[in-house]
């Protein structure tokens, strides 16, 4: 069976939250793991987009089973950049724990921004 939802959302501070609550509510039921790592990887790209897109944001959510994947749409056509962080450093490492959490993810432009997607087992 296949659960989703897509939510359009202005790039604020609660934007991350929001898109928490509406994970959790799409993946209930789910093994804890898969959620808690969706939960980790959903927060870090939208709070990039947050930070760093523009314009608005569209998340969308597909649970399939136990598998769950999320895109995040922005209008920035800049490509995500794996960052190499340094110990001190404040951020810079969202994209590498999509990297190493994700079965698979990647991104697209879209002639109008990008979308950056990520599924979990």
């Amino acid at each position: 069976m296949t659960t989703g939802a897509t939510l359009r959302l202005t790039r604020t501070a609660d934007a991350p939250a929001r898109v928490r609550h509406a994970l959790q509510q799409v993946c209930a039921g789910a093994p804890a793991s898969v959620v808690d790592d969706a939960m980790l990887l959903t927060s870090e790209l939208v709070t990039n987009a947050v930070r760093h897109a523009d314009g608005d944001l569209t998340v969308a959510i597909e649970r399939e089973g136990d598998s769950i994947a999320v895109t995040v749409a922005d209008e920035a056509e800049a490509a995500p950049v794996l960052r190499d962080a340094k110990p001190g450093d404040i951020g810079g490492r969202g994209l590498h724990l999509v990297d190493s959490i994700a079965s698979a993810w990647g991104w697209n432009p879209t002639g109008h921004g990008k979308l950056i997607w990520f599924r979990v087992p």
